[in-house]
């Protein structure tokens, strides 16, 4: 986008405002023609934009040059101003900090049914087991087949 056009519309907008702000005519029509030209020209510069930096994650992934590709990702998507955190809820350091993340999410994820896992581990083996023995009897049958066969 040429700074061009940016003029031309703050202009534009000054002599309307100048000339009472003026809802019909030549000098509104101008301010309005003008401040399309500039909002499609931010429009079009974002556009460029966006698809340079596709280009540029497409030519780094094609590449297979792993290290340029997160770069690029991270300048685009990651904010440049978070720091990470000393204090969390009165406690200091990064050990105490997980800490307390660790006793959060362990109080937030509980299951609904106390030893569910162990249901569930229970039904796997019933439906397991079948498909264990057939592959044992066959994996049998196999070798037997070759000792028989082995001059």
């Amino acid at each position: 986008m040429t700074i061009s056009k940016r003029n031309v519309y703050l202009d534009a907008t000054e002599i309307w405002k100048t000339a009472g702000k003026p809802r019909s005519g030549e000098i509104n029509a101008t301010r309005l023609r003008c401040k399309y030209q500039y909002k499609k020209a931010i429009k079009e510069t974002a556009e460029i934009a966006s698809s340079e930096l596709n280009d540029n994650l497409y030519s780094h992934l094609c590449n297979k040059d792993n290290v340029g590709f997160w770069k690029a990702w991270r300048k685009r998507f990651c904010s440049h101003n978070i720091k990470p955190t000393g204090q969390l809820n009165g406690q200091l350091g990064d050990a105490n900090i997980r800490q307390v993340f660790t006793e959060h999410f362990k109080s937030l994820y509980q299951p609904n049914t106390p030893n569910a896992d162990l249901e569930f581990a229970k039904k796997f083996e019933v439906l397991l087991n079948p498909i264990q023995q057939w592959v044992v009897f066959h994996l049998l049958i196999l070798q037997l087949s070759t000792t028989v066969l082995a001059p």
